[in-house]
């Protein structure tokens, strides 16, 4: 999950790290969600490292077994 990390110098590599992970996926096609939302990989990023809120990642597959969509939806701690 991302959003766990409080350490500004962490998180600021770790934002760099998933943003470059998810630029390359968007590169081959694969889409990105947000909260059922459409989102650039930089925003998608900085909302997984900065929110307080954590954030889980669902990998969507075709029948082939691709990666069509990641899926980042808000975790709710009750």
């Amino acid at each position: 999950m991302c959003g766990e990390n409080k350490d500004p110098a962490e998180q600021e590599k770790l934002k760099a790290t998933m943003q470059s992970y998810l630029e390359r996926m968007c590169g081959q096609g694969i889409g990105l969600y947000m909260d059922d939302r459409t989102v650039a990989p930089g925003v998608a990023a900085e909302r997984c490292v900065r929110e307080d809120s954590a954030y889980m990642s669902d990998f969507v597959y075709d029948d082939a077994g691709r990666i069509l969509q990641i899926r980042f939806d808000r975790v709710e701690n009750n």
